[in-house]
Parts: C-alpha cells; sequence; structure tokens
C-alpha cells in the first residue's frame, strides 16, 4: 500500500472538493482535544455523507476516533456515531467494488486494519451502544482476511449482547452473493456456539458458506455429534413447553425462548443433513414430532435429505404441511428442492394459494400477530391496475380468523401487489372500499395530503364552509377533523357520532362533487377518519384506471 492507512481511492475528481470539506468536518468532530460533551453535541447537531470518502481518508478517522475514548463511552454520542458508522459501511462496500473492477488488491489489509484500530473502538463503545454492531458490519463487509479474522475474535470473545445486534453484524456475510475468505471465520466462529442467542446465526452462516460453495465441506460438521446432542437437549425443552411444564418464567420469556429455540432447531437440523450425519436421524424425528410447523418443515426436509425413513416419514409430512399456509411456500420450495414437487397437490400451488400463504407468513411475524391465523377464507379475487404496477395485477382478499381461549377475533387482508391487514376492522365494508383502503394506504405523493381543519379554514374559508355546511345539513352531528387534499380536490373529513354510546357512528367525507360515508364498524376496532381518507383516495386511484360494475 502506497500509505500507512491505505491507498486513496478517490471518488470522481467532480466530488473531491466537497469528499475534501467532509473529511476536515469528520475529522474535527472527533478530534480527542474536544470536551467530549462539546464533541456528542457537535455530533447531534448533524455531521455530513461519507461515502464519498477514500480508503486512506476512511482510515485516518477511524484511528482518530480511536484516540477519542470519552467520546465513544459518551451516552449522547452513540445515535450520531451510528449514523456515521451506517455510512462508513456502504463507503466500505462501495470501496471495496472499486477496487475489484479496476483488479486492485482489497485495500482493507492487515496494515490498514491494525492502524484504523477498530478493536480499540469497539472496545471503548458501550456494552449495549448499537454502533458496536454497525462497527462488526463494517468488518464483514470488508471481505478481507485479517477484516474477518477481528471480525470472528470479536464475536467470540465479546459479541453483540442481543439478537438484534447479532442480525446487523453478520448481515453482510449472507447476503453478499460473492466469494470471501471463510478460514479466518471457521472453526474459530464455532466457539461463540456457547451463546445461545449466537448459535443460530453462526450455524446458518456455515450451511450457507457451504450451499455457496465457499468451502467443500460443512465446517460446522467437524462439531456435528455434539450438534446432535444439543438437538436433543433443545427439542426437549420445546416438548416441556408444549406440554405447559415451564414454570417460574413470564409469557414474554416462553415466548423469547420458544422463538431462540426454534430458530436453533432449525439450524441444527439443517446442519446435520447437510453434514451428512445418518445418526442425527433419530434426533430428527425427535424434532418432527413437535407441534411447530416451521420446526416440523425443517425436520422432514432435513429427513429426506439424509435418505429418510423406510415408511417415508420425512417425505409424507413435507408434503402434507402444503396444505397450511404457515409453511406452504416452504414446504413446496423443499419439495421441489428434493425432487418432490409432482407429488404436491395442485391447488396447492396455485397464484391464489401462494398469496394465501404470504398473508399468513405476514399475519405470523412478531411485528404483527405473532402467531399463524386459525383459519382462512378467500372472499375476492380480481386483476386490477394498481398504482405503482406498470400491468395489471392479480389482488386477493382474504378473511382470517384468530380463536384465542373462547373468544374469536377476525378481519380482512390482502395479498398480491401488498400484503397487509389493517388492526381497524374492516369486515363490514364492501369489497371494493377494502381494496381501496389498501390502495390508499400504499399510495405516498406530495400532492396527496391532510391539514388540520381550523388550518384549512383559515387558508380555504370558502371552500371548507361551503363543504362544512353541506356535510351538517345532511348530519347534525357531524363534527370535522381535518381537509385531505387529492391533488388538487380538497374533501372535508370528520365523524358522525351517535347518542348510542354502543354505536362508534360512520365517517362523512364531502369533496366539490360527492359526498361518502364509510361506517366505523365494530366499536373494539373502530374505521378512523384517518383510514376513510385513505379509502377515498384508494377509490379514486382505482376508478381511474380501472373498470367497476358498481
Amino acid at each position: 500500500m502506497s500509505s500507512e492507512l491505505g491507498a486513496d481511492h478517490r471518488p470522481d475528481s467532480n466530488d473531491f472538493e466537497s469528499g475534501q470539506n467532509e473529511f476536515r468536518q469528520l475529522i474535527q468532530a472527533v478530534d480527542p482535544a474536544n470536551d467530549p460533551e462539546w464533541a456528542a453535541q457537535q455530533l447531534q447537531q448533524g455531521l455530513p455523507t461519507v461515502p464519498g470518502l477514500s480508503v486512506r481518508q476512511i482510515g485516518e478517522f477511524l484511528a482518530r476516533l480511536a484516540e477519542s475514548n470519552e467520546l465513544l463511552a459518551n451516552s449522547l454520542a452513540q445515535k450520531p456515531l451510528d449514523a456515521v458508522f451506517r455510512q462508513l459501511n456502504l463507503a466500505i462496500r462501495n470501496l471495496l467494488i472499486r477496487a475489484e473492477k479496476s483488479g486492485e488488491p482489497c485495500p482493507y489489509d492487515e496494515q490498514w486494519l491494525s492502524n484504523a484500530r477498530l478493536d480499540s473502538i469497539y472496545h471503548d463503545l458501550p456494552m449495549d451502544s448499537n454502533v458496536r454492531n454497525q462497527l462488526l458490519a463494517c468488518l464483514a463487509s470488508m471481505f478481507s482476511e485479517p477484516a474477518h479474522k477481528l471480525f470472528a475474535d470479536l464475536i467470540v470473545s465479546d459479541p453483540p449482547s442481543d439478537e438484534k445486534g447479532v442480525l446487523i453484524a453478520f448481515a453482510p456475510l449472507v447476503n453478499q452473493r460473492k466469494k470471501y475468505p471463510v478460514d479466518p471465520l471457521f472453526p474459530r466462529l464455532l466457539e461463540a456456539l456457547k451463546y445461545k442467542h449466537l448459535a443460530a446465526i453462526i450455524l446458518d452462516l456455515s450451511n450457507y458458506c457451504f450451499r455457496e460453495g465457499l468451502v467443500d465441506t460443512n465446517p460446522a460438521s467437524v462439531r456435528v455429534e455434539h450438534l446432535t446432542t444439543l438437538l436433543g437437549q433443545v427439542v426437549s425443552q420445546l416438548e416441556l413447553i408444549e406440554e405447559g411444564q415451564i414454570s417460574g418464567q413470564s409469557p414474554q420469556q416462553i415466548s423469547d425462548n420458544v422463538n431462540e429455540s426454534v430458530a436453533l432447531t432449525v439450524s441444527l437440523c439443517d446442519t446435520i443433513a447437510l453434514s451428512n450425519y445418518g445418526d442425527g436421524i433419530g434426533k430428527i424425528l425427535q424434532a418432527m414430532s413437535l407441534k411447530h410447523r416451521r420446526v416440523k418443515t425443517e425436520a422432514a426436509a432435513a429427513l429426506v435429505r439424509l435418505g429418510d425413513t423406510d415408511d417415508k416419514e420425512g417425505e409424507k409430512l413435507l408434503i402434507s404441511l402444503a396444505a397450511e399456509p404457515i409453511c406452504r411456500l416452504r414446504a413446496i420450495a423443499y419439495a421441489r428442492e428434493l425432487g418432490l414437487a409432482d407429488q404436491i397437490d395442485q391447488d396447492y400451488l396455485s397464484d391464489a394459494a401462494t398469496a394465501e400463504s404470504q398473508l399468513a407468513i405476514w399475519l405470523a411475524a412478531p411485528s404483527q400477530m405473532g402467531v399463524a391465523p386459525t383459519a382462512m377464507e378467500l372472499i375476492y379475487r380480481k386483476t386490477l391496475r394498481w398504482p405503482g404496477f406498470d400491468m395489471p395485477v392479480a389482488c386477493y382478499l382474504f378473511r382470517f380468523e384468530y380463536r384465542f381461549a373462547g373468544q374469536t377475533y377476525s378481519n380482512v387482508g390482502i395479498a398480491g401487489p401488498i400484503t397487509h391487514a389493517f388492526a381497524n376492522n374492516l369486515e363490514h365494508l364492501s369489497e371494493l372500499d377494502i381494496l381501496s383502503a389498501f390502495a390508499g394506504w400504499q399510495t405516498q405523493h406530495e400532492d396527496i395530503y391532510s391539514v388540520e381543519f381550523e388550518r384549512a379554514q383559515e387558508a380555504l374559508p370558502g371552500i371548507t364552509e361551503t363543504l362544512l355546511h353541506r356535510l351538517r345539513g345532511q348530519h347534525d352531528q357531524f363534527k370535522p377533523e381535518f381537509v385531505g387534499f387529492f391533488f388538487e380536490t380538497p374533501a372535508l373529513v370528520g365523524r358522525v357520532t351517535s347518542d348510542d354510546s354502543t354505536d362508534p357512528g360512520f365517517i362523512a367525507i364531502s369533496d366539490r362533487d360527492n359526498d361518502y360515508v364509510y361506517p366505523a364498524g365494530s366499536p373494539h376496532s373502530p374505521i378512523t377518519a384517518e383510514l376513510a381518507f385513505e379509502i377515498y383516495k384508494g377509490r379514486q386511484l382505482l376508478n381511474a384506471f380501472n373498470d367497476f360494475d358498481d
């Protein structure tokens, strides 16, 4: 390299001067001579973008930052430093791509890494700082042997503290379809299997490297006997949870335990199968006996890979799981991979069945309902011109239902152009209004917006008074909430209440030409004025490009 901190892989000359200015600002902000509180405030006020910096400049910035240990430990500095490291991650990858295209060696060699002192920065940051996770992602993104060695060492000796941090750190290694050095990662990373929240992703990375042809044998296969024993232990723990024999834990703790154990079980089954370890069949059969459908799917596929049993238990289970929306797509993918697709019922291979599965998976995500629906029913399908799509797209509406301890919750969701469901209950609406709600919610445009009624009244007194007079002439108890603008058309939106406390009333909307009424529906999850406006604008969009009988 031409300098201690790396060759100067500069961006295009047009960007050079701005890059120099940004570099000076970054260096000044993290000068170790600064008072850490003052420096943290400077960072909090915002820093320039850094993707235009050169390899040398990035190295010098990191070396300077490593000297500012008080700043690194300052709580006020964590959020802006996190933003800087996100940009550094992008810059590091872009410069690596530039070097590869020009045929130059990887700029992040051992000398550059030593001078950048990323390990020192990492250890000076607070344990719960997300900057540590971003720094690990930077190391993973460098795709160089010394960077990957340091990454593995830090993961083993001082790992991220939670699952979110683990995912950030490992993302560059499992999301890049390219060859990179694996020897610095394995077998060293296997030493971190002792951390339960790390075990699944380490095994997934090992399996990924093998599948992608980065290695000739699965790196984790050296521990396959131990991993098989571990699978038995984790499955036994899940069995106790399914039988309700776990005590002394809160519902949240049990949920976290299940999620962690399921992820590990899935990874272990895959590792045993890819290691071709026939002695693991017994433990995989034990996993197949669990109720959790993701585990059953993965265990069945692993069993088929290992040659299955005389009764073809894995094959039969895998084929049958295609009938269940929550695991249909994964079961079909494995069936195709394993040459069993011709045994899948054709009904489960249809576009509607795929859409049903997509919605079930979305609903089961932890950020949504967290579990799969008890039942689903296709209630509407139509091919439409949909906002944001150049060609007509098939739209599917499904009624889904959950049954909890004698109670039932149901609603309507969409799949096709988007996959979504609202917390507000839509079941009382027409199919076209439901479609419109999703189309309006999805569409964002600078000329579609809303303002508070009082502000609109000041800006457009004539129009708002006319609309208000019209709506109050029809509905005595109309209360305006806001004025929505659909391009140049203003529409007054408000709620009409009822004297009956059990009746949530309805939403009324009026524009220059028409009046619209949307019943609020369920008193527990009624249609809001905001959602009614989504329906209004979605209907305008769908009507503009489609012909509807009604």
